[in-house]
């Protein structure tokens, strides 16, 4: 296999492979290898069918057209390996056309390109934003801490009539119409009072209830609901209490901290606390004021977002999404049929974002360029620790998972460290 890169005007890159007689049989034969199961003759087990014989049947195509296609696969990736294909500089789907091919012999492909723009910024330093309040103070720590303390609460049965803040635990059944439905009966379920984790309505009506009383609890669904044959319809649910627990905090002490916590007081997990806070107050601000300056930066400069990068930056989008439901566990698509939507009306919504990040990532790009910024060895080492930290990996690990990657984590680095540039040079005032 052989290859080459062109770029015949600043729009578009293309690569051009050649694939000898030889790499098509080899690549054929492999093809074949994997499906022969497929495929059965008379006279053959199946399995052990020749080739050449399901060939005769289904065409001469049948295994070296998958193979062009894998060939052509290989050589974009070895482009890409060998740094040719400059991702940072291409946008949309790659559009592939074959140039000379006859079953059995040598084949010919080019694989074209779309770059994208290379717009001039009128200036990217130096932009005046909106500044932000990073002192964190008394009442804002304390209401940290106690977060933090609720975390290491017991919750204890008690013999009174449930508050909100409670915990019950009940059994409950569900009846629409006279009918019950189905996913509305449980048993021995713990439920917060105030979490607003059932239907609305429903933790109210607990409230006052004693461990052992019943209670009909009358409900309307939401409409919409993931549910359509229950939305907009009134429900009740026969709920049992079961117990009643009262939420017990721990006095914050510095027996406690040295016992639950890698501090040695109440005054260092207060102190690490506040260092806590003003860390995510410092990076909310640099997030306010990067989107501050791209948009200030957009439109003085008139750069707005070309229509093939967008199906790139919604599928980015959905995967945040996706990983973000994950760890509530959840799917996308579950979150979608409780929310009474498909992927391609939530997809829709994503688009105004979709278009601002394509058009940050031309802003970065140019950026990078002007700068001449490049990666170290510095900034791969800690860019695996970081991510490492965020995954809870061993940095081992994170490496093992970008190789072959390269193009695409030293790209995120350039850019990383171009909004680190825009960040550092802002201007705050009123």
């Amino acid at each position: 296999m052989e290859y080459r890169i062109e770029t015949p005007d600043s729009t578009r890159i293309l690569l051009k492979a050649q694939f000898t007689a030889a790499d098509m049989r080899k690549k054929a034969d492999e093809v074949y290898e994997e499906h022969k199961g497929e495929y059965s003759a008379p006279g053959f087990r199946k399995g052990e069918t020749p080739r050449s014989v399901i060939e005769q049947t289904h065409g001469k195509d049948l295994f070296t057209g998958p193979a062009l296609r894998l060939l052509m696969q290989e050589a974009v990736e070895a482009a890409v390996r060998d740094g040719k294909i400059p991702i940072a500089e291409i946008m949309g789907s790659p559009e592939a056309s074959v140039d000379s091919y006859v079953a059995g012999s040598a084949a010919s492909v080019t694989v074209t390109y779309k770059k994208k723009p290379q717009p001039e910024l009128v200036r990217y330093k130096g932009i005046p934003v909106k500044a932000a309040d990073t002192s964190v103070s008394d009442e804002e720590l304390e209401a940290a801490v106690a977060k933090q303390m609720a975390m290491q609460a017991d919750y204890v049965a008690v013999d009174r009539q449930a508050r909100e803040g409670d915990a019950v635990n009940i059994d409950y059944a569900g009846f629409c119409e006279g009918e019950q439905f189905e996913g509305g009966t449980s048993e021995g379920y713990d439920l917060l009072l105030g979490s607003g984790s059932f239907i609305p309505g429903f933790e109210a009506q607990l409230v006052g209830a004693k461990a052992g009383d019943e209670v009909d609890v009358n409900v309307t669904f939401p409409d919409p609901y993931h549910s359509e044959k229950l939305a907009g319809k009134d429900a009740v649910f026969h709920v049992k209490v079961n117990s009643v627990q009262e939420e017990i905090v721990p006095e914050l002490t510095d027996e406690f901290i040295r016992e639950y916590s890698y501090y040695g007081s109440v005054a260092e997990f207060r102190e690490a606390a506040r260092k806590q806070l003003e860390a995510t107050k410092e990076r909310s601000a640099r997030s306010g004021y990067l989107a501050q300056a791209f948009d200030a930066i957009a439109t003085e400069s008139k750069i707005t977002a070309p229509e093939e990068m967008i199906p790139e930056q919604t599928r980015m989008l959905c995967a945040e999404y996706e990983q973000i439901l994950r760890q509530s566990g959840m799917t996308l698509e579950q979150y979608l049929s409780m929310a009474g939507s498909t992927r391609e009306d939530f997809e829709k919504t994503l688009e105004p974002e979709a278009r601002r990040r394509a058009v940050n990532e031309l802003i970065l790009d140019a950026v990078i360029r002007a700068e001449g910024i490049e990666v170290t060895q510095e900034d791969r080492e800690k860019y695996i620790k970081d991510a490492a930290d965020r995954y809870g990996v061993s940095p081992e690990e994170i490496s093992m998972n970008l190789e072959g990657a390269d193009a695409g984590f030293l790209y995120d680095i350039l850019k990383n460290k171009a909004a680190d540039l825009i960040a550092a040079e802002v201007i705050p005032g009123e």
